[in-house]
């Protein structure tokens, strides 16, 4: 409720005072769309596949073993999603350091 009050606020209310008139109208462009459909799509099932495995193996154990083996994998589940926003945010920041100066690649490796 706060995000679209928010929302609605910024919109109505604060963009009407800054523009007046100003009616927020989304407008959807075909011709737009169309070039990067492919794109959009081949992004969507890749990371739908990405993430079916931490769907599946806590229902598979679930079903498997029982509840309270699934309540056990689940919470050395989640220790391990931690670890893994970490590596993955490391890897994120690397590679954009390494893209802004490939030069010290091998000392940002090391840092």
């Amino acid at each position: 409720m706060a995000t679209a009050t928010g929302i609605f606020l910024a919109l109505i209310h604060f963009l009407h005072g800054v523009y007046r008139g100003y009616l927020p109208r989304p407008v959807i462009s075909c011709s737009v769309l169309r070039p990067v459909f492919s794109f959009v799509f081949g992004n969507y099932l890749a990371s739908l596949f990405n993430s079916a495995a931490s769907f599946i193996f806590p229902l598979m154990v679930l079903n498997l073993l029982g509840p309270e083996a699934s309540a056990y994998f689940y919470i050395a589940w989640m220790k391990n999603g931690v670890i893994g926003i970490i590596a993955g945010g490391t890897a994120s920041s690397l590679f954009a350091e390494g893209s802004h100066s490939p030069e010290n690649l091998s000392s940002q490796v090391l840092r």
